[in-house]
This record gives structure tokens, sequence and C-alpha cells, in this order.
């Protein structure tokens, strides 16, 4: 938030007078999955057949149908073969299959769950992944402390390159 009265962000609020500020904001899809998609190709999701959030709604689909098609492209891809590092954050919800998994899908890095959701509560994630790797949920902290470390390490580890980073948050 740029201009806030109570709380001085003086960098924000620089980048605001100088550039482009943005109220409103609009998602072509009316829960998360579809949002998602439709961010991450700039498309209308309805055009390759993901209008609902997965799970229930594609009850007699197979699992490996299950995300966005391999054959769309997706933001993150078009900025990594431009050479920015690409990273995400937090709830993927657009496949679970290897095939969607965000690392797949042009993301150098990912921190977060495949699937709709997850406990936050110390030691209780259990389906938190890195990249590939199912990461020991025993180990993680209140996993809200956890996703902000992870986004100050990819922002540190990236700075002096051009970098996209997602942070989709659980709620949508």
């Amino acid at each position: 938030m740029n201009g806030s009265i109570t709380s001085k962000t003086p960098h924000i609020d620089a980048i605001a007078n100088n550039g482009m500020t943005f109220t409103n904001g609009y998602v072509s899809g009316s829960v998360c999955s579809p949002s998602r998609a439709g961010l991450l190709t700039g498309r209308y999701q309805q055009r390759f057949g993901h209008e609902c959030n997965l799970g229930d709604n594609y009850a007699n689909t197979d699992d490996a149908l299950l995300g966005i098609p391999v054959s769309e492209i997706t933001l993150a891809s078009i900025l990594k073969r431009e050479g920015y590092k690409t990273g995400m954050i937090e709830k993927w919800h657009l496949g679970e299959e290897k095939q969607f998994y965000p690392c797949n899908r042009g993301f150098d890095d990912f921190f977060g769950m495949l699937g709709g959701g997850s406990l936050y509560l110390p030691g209780k994630a259990t389906n938190i992944i890195r990249n590939y790797t199912k990461v020991d949920y025993l180990s993680l902290p209140y996993l809200t402390d956890t996703f902000g470390d992870e986004a100050c390490m990819f922002i540190e580890k990236n700075m002096a390159n051009p970098f996209f980073w997602l942070f989709l948050k659980k709620d949508g």
C-alpha cells in the first residue's frame, strides 16, 4: 500500500509517484485455481478447460489431465526465457502430477503446496515441497513465517538479477 498515514513507506511511495498505481484488480474466475490459470497464461481459462477448482469438480477425469495443459505457455516460462530468475511461493493448485509442477511450468524455484491447502501449525504441514522434493514437515515452523522467510531468501539470492517472484496466497 502506498500513501499510508499510519505506516511510513517512502520507497513504495516513490515507486507509486514515479510510476503507475493500480487501484482496482479483477480476475477472470470466481475461485482460486481458474484465476491462477488465467493469471499465469494471460488467457481466459475456459479456453483450455480450466473453469473450476481442481478436485471433486473433475471427479471422472484422470489425474494426469488435471492441471494447466502443458501446451499452455506461462508467464514464468516467457520471463525465464528472457533471463529472469523465477520463483513461486505458497499454493500452486494448478496440477499435482509431475508435468504440472511449477518447476516444469517456468519456475526456477518453488516452495509450497501443490494442492488446495495445508495446515499451517508447526510440524503439521505434511504436503509442502521444494521444487520436486517433499520437505520434512516436522522441521517447519508456523507456515506463514516459513513462507515469509522463503520469500526473503529468494529475493536476497536473486537481487542482482532481474527476477519474477510470485506469491499466491492460500485463499486466492
